[in-house]
């Protein structure tokens, strides 16, 4: 099942994470079941990160869109 999602319009870290902050109160847009999108921040190590990003390039995927799938793919198996 193909996921997508909308690239948020923050400029910087800062708006991303102050808005994060503030969608506390499930202010996110409905996905197929009604449900609210959630957004937090993920830490990584360096390494991991660049990995990610060198394989989403590869897949012509963003790294969100990539790690969205994979987080998919991982909570649907078995």
């Amino acid at each position: 099942m193909p996921i997508t999602t909308k690239k948020p319009a923050h400029k910087t870290p800062e708006d991303f994470i102050s808005s994060a902050k503030a969608d506390q109160g499930g202010k996110g847009k409905d996905d197929l079941l009604g449900q609210k999108d959630k957004t937090f921040l993920l830490r990584i190590p360096h390494r991991l990160h660049e990995a990610a990003k060198k394989k989403a390039g590869a897949n012509g995927l963003s790294l969100h869109d990539f790690i969205l799938q994979a987080v998919n793919d991982a909570a649907t198996r078995g």
